[in-house]
């Protein structure tokens, strides 16, 4: 019984530590509106599908979203950062996760200006790298003459 209950405490420990992470990202609420008043700016942004009580979301935030790096390219070329959190079990959120191919969480939407209906999807578990790398692509895209004038032009 002894053994049992360290281990409960120091898995609530452990579960606390991940939710009282500190958030290195500016997040604002999800909207389809602001996903799309976005991208209409040029802004490229990145949606996590998140859960209060998904302790794989909370190990993923804290291992690869709320990081230095990801700062870093978040700030430096402008995303718009949204958390679309599921707690509530919203209709709205559960049918875009299907839109995009299933409705799990974790799920990370990378959303370009140059290609707004075919976001990049991370799901599950994913390492800073992989992150680090499909935000790369998304700026690179961005950075492409044939994606500046398709913005302007759609202005």
């Amino acid at each position: 019984r002894f053994s049992a209950l360290c281990i409960v405490g120091l898995i609530s420990s452990y579960g606390y530590h991940l939710a009282s992470a500190d958030e290195k990202l500016h997040w604002e609420p999800f909207t389809p509106a602001a996903v799309a008043e976005a991208l209409k700016n040029g802004q490229p942004v990145m949606v996590d599908f998140t859960a209060d009580w998904c302790l794989t979301c909370k190990v993923v935030e804290k291992a690869t979203l709320n990081t230095d790096s990801t700062r870093e390219v978040v700030d430096a070329h402008g995303f718009v950062t949204l958390k679309a959190d599921w707690t509530d079990g919203s209709d709205e959120i559960r049918d875009l996760l299907n839109r995009l191919g299933g409705d799990s969480i974790p799920t990370l939407a990378v959303f370009s200006p140059a290609r707004p209906t075919e976001p990049i999807v991370l799901r599950d578990a994913w390492s800073q790298s992989t992150l680090i790398e499909q935000l790369q692509t998304v700026v690179s895209e961005n950075s492409q003459p044939a994606a500046i004038q398709a913005r302007v032009a759609a202005r």
